[in-house]
């Protein structure tokens, strides 16, 4: 993590033998804690360079309000035969990702199977 916070800081590592700044350029730095796996601990020092978001998921009627809220304006375009379909597509979505997040659990190695 200090290697990274020294790049962070310094946009580049010093070569020791040269002992000049070999910097990095046109880089961006994107970085996530997965709070079920590994370290929970991060220097100050890094920490300072991010912006922290945490949440939880929203209960189901929230997800369901949302979901709709997209779709049935999106279908206000269509034929009213197509638009009549939005709560059926809102509830085959969220049942998809029932199935989904049910079915791939994250673990050590699928850390990325975060739903």
């Amino acid at each position: 993590i200090e290697l990274a916070r020294q790049f962070v800081d310094y946009h580049g590592w010093f070569d020791k033998v040269k002992i000049l700044l070999k910097e990095i350029i046109k880089t961006q730095i994107v970085a996530c804690m997965n709070p079920t796996a590994g370290s929970f601990n991060i220097t100050p020092r890094m920490q300072r360079h991010f912006a922290t978001f945490s949440f939880v998921m929203p209960p189901p009627s929230i997800v369901r309000h949302i979901y709709s809220s997209l779709i049935e304006n999106h279908l206000l375009q269509f034929n009213p035969d197509v638009s009549k379909l939005g709560p059926k597509l809102v509830d085959a979505t969220i049942e998809l990702h029932k199935l989904v997040s049910n079915n791939f659990m994250p673990s050590a190695v699928k850390f990325h199977y975060q739903w």
